[in-house]
């Protein structure tokens, strides 16, 4: 089963290693996620930013990502 960082979405096998998670089964995109709330610890696996100004480390949690340069 996997997992799903409501704050960041960084998605994993083990909700451990997330500090918010979720079943991923259940979340479709995540694009409440703003900066402020991106998890310290994962911010490196951000790579995608929206057009609403939020942020995820997955492209398929955004309604209209875009590559971080």
């Amino acid at each position: 089963m996997a997992y799903i960082c409501q704050n960041c979405g960084v998605v994993t096998d083990d909700s451990n290693n997330l500090c918010n998670p979720v079943d991923e089964e259940f979340k479709s995109r995540l694009c409440s996620t703003p900066a402020a709330r991106v998890c310290s610890e994962k911010a490196s696996a951000i790579k995608y930013s929206c057009d609403c100004g939020n942020f995820s480390a997955n492209p398929q949690h955004l309604c209209h990502p875009r590559k971080i340069l």
